[in-house]
């Protein structure tokens, strides 16, 4: 078989660290399209990925817009136990990290840097 290999400095990387111990971290990559992208997440808290396609905004700005999706976005990641809810490792993050992720982005978009 024969791979085309292409390096890419397209992501965009967030290391989220908790201040005081070596525990709950989080790694979040984004690569943003136009009206599209990929969010992928390694952390503490478990590994997630989805690409989104046809978002209606910047990639940016419509993750921002979840932040009222608990549900949505851990159906996307099939952030599942096994009793079909929503695992309790997906809720940690999504109240504990992602409101800091949203956050920072943000203030990118306010300061205009990393659009």
């Amino acid at each position: 078989m024969n791979f085309i290999i292409e390096r890419t400095d397209e992501y965009q990387a967030y290391k989220i660290r908790h201040s005081e111990t070596s525990m709950y971290w989080s790694d979040i990559l984004i690569d943003c399209g136009n009206n599209s992208g990929r969010l992928i997440i390694v952390s503490d808290y478990g590994k997630w990925s989805h690409y989104w396609d046809g978002c209606g905004k910047p990639f940016k700005e419509f993750l921002i817009d979840l932040e009222k999706e608990e549900y949505y976005v851990g159906r996307k990641f099939k952030a599942f136990n096994t009793d079909g809810e929503i695992s309790s490792q997906f809720k940690r993050f999504w109240k504990e990290v992602w409101p800091v992720f949203t956050n920072m982005l943000k203030k990118e978009i306010e300061h205009d840097t990393f659009l």
